[in-house]
């Protein structure tokens, strides 16, 4: 069975210049949610291998969690204004153990721009498997 075309509104795509870890070759990403799935939202590559990512912003993830920007992603990601980024973190589901976001490596999108990158902070403090909860 093949999927129907859908035409997504260009506003709501989300450009990686260098894609994501793993998955280079897909740049553009829908990121979307649902009232009932939140406060976990989905990034699906809408082009190139197939690709979804189940994200939670850091702050939710972690209360307290410090948003910092080097000067090289802060021109990367066309930063003008702190209050356009969307700080989120990847969400890794086991079955075996913990829900765990990665903290370390943060997914920040600037919103003004559609715009998004994966950093790695200098000398980050955070985990790359945060638990949010226990599987039950």
């Amino acid at each position: 069975m093949t999927e129907p075309n859908l035409t997504i509104p260009t506003e709501l795509v989300v450009t990686f210049p260098d894609g994501l870890p793993g998955f280079e070759a897909c740049q553009q990403f829908l990121l979307y949610s649902k009232p009932e799935t939140l406060p976990i939202r989905c990034l699906h590559a809408v082009e190139g291998p197939r690709a979804s990512f189940l994200a939670i912003q850091t702050d939710e993830a972690l209360e307290g969690y410090r948003h910092q920007l080097s000067g090289p992603d802060r021109l990367r990601l066309q930063v003008e204004d702190e209050s356009h980024l969307l700080w989120l973190a990847v969400v890794t589901v086991d079955e075996e153990g913990p829900v765990t976001a990665n903290l370390r490596a943060p997914i920040v999108i600037n919103v003004a721009k559609q715009l998004g990158y994966q950093i790695m902070p200098h000398q980050c403090v955070y985990p790359l498997r945060h638990p949010l909860a226990q599987a039950a």
